[in-house]
């Protein structure tokens, strides 16, 4: 029986950064 396909996530986000892992970091943590 084929695998039901996984359902879209329901938000996105997209951070743009450049040179500034510390702040994805942060992101990433805040939202978890």
């Amino acid at each position: 029986m084929p695998k039901a396909p996984e359902p879209a996530p329901l938000i996105t986000v997209i951070t743009p950064t450049h040179n500034r892992r510390s702040q994805v970091v942060r992101a990433v943590e805040s939202v978890l």
